[in-house]
């Protein structure tokens, strides 16, 4: 398995009873994605990396009822409850592996590799890029949906104003919008990247904590400090006397190519 990734698992692993009670965010992604899919398509044969608990590949499921549809992700316990959540879709096949491993074992070709809210997680990038392109089948179409390391910039910004220090918060490592672009485009000419931003808001700095545990979106190294109650009002100060409160930066960065 890719280096890196059984920590990572084990954070997604951990949240897979909790992750669609919180995952609001995750949901408005898909269906960003969904409606960015070009119209027409009609693919005979769908890869989805990273399915989590299966609540986008209902959504491509039901788009395109005739088609394969191929989900993996790296973590059992999320494809338990994504079994459960596919079990009358037929056509749906899930699969435990990791992305990278996947995608670089010789199999099928696809029409279509999508990906909602996954790929920022991948350790090579370029790599991803290089082996999608692989796989894609003639005029096959790649679309996904990534965070940006904007992605909770508040959160970063008051952790280090009363912290005295920087704290590492998993979206800073994410890639660029540009980034995004110039590795798929490396492989698939004519790639291109749109981004939305918007503000999420939360009653306080330990719901939007309880949220990111309860998703499995904090990354999978160890916890950066411990979260005491003096450190949870500190934040929720800061917050409210700079940014009027627990609201938080989601950058979405889409992402659509073809071969």
């Amino acid at each position: 398995m890719t280096t890196g990734v059984t920590g990572l698992a084990g954070s997604f692993s951990r949240a897979a009873a909790s992750y669609d009670t919180f995952a609001s965010v995750q949901a408005a992604t898909a269906s960003q994605l969904l409606q960015a899919l070009p119209a027409g398509l009609a693919p005979g044969r769908v890869l989805e990396l990273g399915c989590a608990t299966g609540s986008y590949t209902a959504l491509l499921a039901d788009r395109f009822p005739a088609s394969d549809l191929y989900a993996l992700d790296f973590s059992p316990a999320m494809l338990v409850q994504a079994a459960a959540r596919l079990a009358h879709q037929p056509r749906v096949r899930l699969i435990l592996a990791d992305a990278l491993d996947f995608l670089a074992a010789p199999a099928q070709s696809f029409d279509l590799i999508t990906a909602n809210a996954t790929l920022h997680w991948l350790p090579d990038l370029p790599r991803c890029a290089r082996l999608v392109a692989g796989r894609l089948r003639r005029r096959g179409v790649l679309a996904a949906s990534l965070f940006g390391p904007r992605t909770f910039q508040e959160l970063a910004a008051a952790l280090e104003a009363v912290c005295g220090r920087p704290i590492p918060v998993a979206a800073q490592a994410f890639p660029t919008p540009a980034a995004v672009a110039a590795c798929f485009a490396a492989a698939l000419p004519g790639a291109r990247v749109t981004e939305r931003s918007w503000q999420e808001t939360y009653p306080s700095t330990l719901h939007l904590m309880r949220h990111i545990k309860a998703t499995g979106t904090r990354g999978g190294g160890p916890p950066p400090l411990i979260l005491t109650r003096r450190l949870l009002a500190d934040l929720d100060a800061w917050l409210l006397e700079h940014r009027g409160g627990c609201r938080v930066t989601i950058q979405l960065v889409l992402l659509e190519a073809r071969r």
